[in-house]
């Protein structure tokens, strides 16, 4: 307890008051440290399976289940990572095989989520753990699908600032300033390099910052 290099015991936690009770003692550098045990938790990312979770790690602040913490062991960062390039590819094809305007690409308003983006957007988007995209600003409920489907993708209904891929969270990631995203845009699109206008772009307050 109170050191990240110190793990739990390796027994069953034993609670007081609620509270989970522990065991100190003095390690070979002299220092105090105290341990408690663990509890055994059906984890968001397994619900089939029973883990050994650190009683004070699966108190309220992970949430039921963990719900609302990245697990280094399990790779849930690496899997929402996986998901969100995925995300680009399955907009993409879903274009393709519905027969929509090839500009819907880079202006519509809906996109896909499976398990592991649904679980990131309903739990985690807004924590600090791992990785953070800020607002998604999205116009209706996020589909509730398990983490562990990775192969089952559900549209998504997304606000007015939303513009095709380019609002996407792995572009927006990619491309973290808004200058590399206007000259990915440019390149891919326009065939040519983003330059600022003679006399420089429009002060902050200017409503052309408010456009998709």
């Amino acid at each position: 307890m109170g050191r990240p290099d110190t793990s739990c015991l390796d027994k069953p936690a034993e609670f007081k008051d609620g509270k989970p009770v522990t065991t100190c003692s003095t390690n070979k550098e002299g220092t105090k440290v105290c341990q408690e045990g663990y509890v055994m938790v059906k984890p968001y990312y397994a619900p089939d399976t029973e883990v050994k979770v650190c009683a004070f790690d699966a108190q309220g602040r992970c949430g039921k289940n963990l719900e609302k913490c990245q697990v280094d062991n399990a790779k849930t960062q690496q899997t929402i990572t996986k998901s969100l390039i995925n995300q680009l590819v399955m907009y993409a094809e879903s274009l393709y095989k519905s027969k929509r305007p090839y500009t819907d690409l880079i202006t519509a308003k809906d996109m896909y989520v499976n398990g592991p983006l649904s679980h990131f957007m309903r739990h985690q988007m807004n924590t600090l753990d791992g990785i953070s995209i800020g607002d998604m600003n999205i116009k209706g409920d996020i589909p509730v699908v398990a983490f562990h489907k990775q192969e089952e993708w559900k549209s998504v209904d997304r606000g007015t600032l939303h513009s095709g891929i380019l609002t996407m969270p792995a572009y927006l990631l990619r491309f973290a300033s808004n200058r590399g995203r206007a000259d990915r845009f440019y390149n891919s699109f326009l065939c040519k390099p983003f330059q600022a206008p003679p006399g420089g772009l429009p002060p902050g307050q200017d409503t052309c910052h408010k456009e998709p």
